[in-house]
């Protein structure tokens, strides 16, 4: 008699079991390989003027945008909030993960970042959509020229969404070019 390991199947050493013929029953290795790969993941990420969540759990979105013009540089855009979508796997409840956004320009150098630890909550209600929504407040902040940049969202270190945006001179300044 054989034993196998949920290595075999999720690459996870979390449990021993002995099958009778050395291999996983078919229902358990299905069950465990629909888990496997679905971590935190979001499905939703733009940048607005305002939002919010209502007590009903609706998101509520005011002036979605991927352009911000500015009449020189470095601009300062007053308003700016992060809206987010965040989905969990039964297998992340209670754990905490290392939340970040990133906003980088074209060449990767960083305007900003920001790092919060993240509780994963079990829902009260597993039927109910799994609708965790996050409007983040990003305060003003100075670009430094006319171009692309994006958010990065991070979970756990890895890059779960991005949010390309453009600033452009109102003046008709060409982007910063390379070199």
């Amino acid at each position: 008699m054989s034993v196998h390991s949920l290595t075999d199947t999720v690459g996870l050493d979390l449990l021993k079991c002995r099958p009778c013929d050395g291999k996983l029953p078919t229902p358990f290795t299905q069950k465990w390989s629909r888990l496997r790969g679905r971590e935190m993941n979001v499905p939703l990420a733009l940048l607005a003027d305002a939002a919010n969540i209502s007590q009903e759990g609706k998101l509520n979105v005011l002036g979605a945008f991927n352009n911000i013009t500015a009449s020189r540089f470095p601009a300062v855009h007053p308003a700016m909030v992060l809206v987010l979508q965040l989905k969990a796997s039964p297998a992340e409840y209670g754990q905490t993960k290392q939340f970040e956004i990133k906003i980088l320009d074209a060449d990767g150098d960083r305007i900003a970042e920001f790092k919060a630890d993240l509780q994963v909550d079990k829902p009260d209600d597993l039927a109910a959509p799994n609708n965790n929504y996050v409007v983040m407040n990003i305060p003003p902040m100075p670009f430094p020229h006319s171009g692309d940049y994006a958010v990065h969202i991070l979970v756990g270190g890895e890059d779960k969404a991005e949010v390309p945006f453009r600033l452009t001179d109102q003046g008709g300044d060409r982007p910063k070019q390379e070199g």
